[in-house]
């Protein structure tokens, strides 16, 4: 296990990912660390979160496709 460890932190990949048992990898590892914490914290709490991060995400698409389009004209 210990030299699996060493070869995904080398190759910059989760265990998840180098064994196949993840299909994306998280390069970011504050992002990662996130993600982890995010699935300790209780249900009502974690659906919260997700909400607020995805009204976010969809604004700044709904930005940089405007601003996309802006270019165009």
């Amino acid at each position: 296990m210990e030299v699996a460890a060493k070869i995904a932190d080398a190759l910059d990949v989760s265990l998840d990912y180098l064994v196949g048992a993840s299909s994306f990898v998280v390069k970011d590892k504050k992002m990662l660390h996130r993600l982890e914490l995010l699935e300790k914290i209780d249900n009502d709490d974690r659906e919260t979160i997700l909400k607020v991060v995805d009204n976010y995400l969809t604004s700044a698409q709904l930005q940089s496709t405007t601003k996309k389009l802006k270019q165009k004209v």
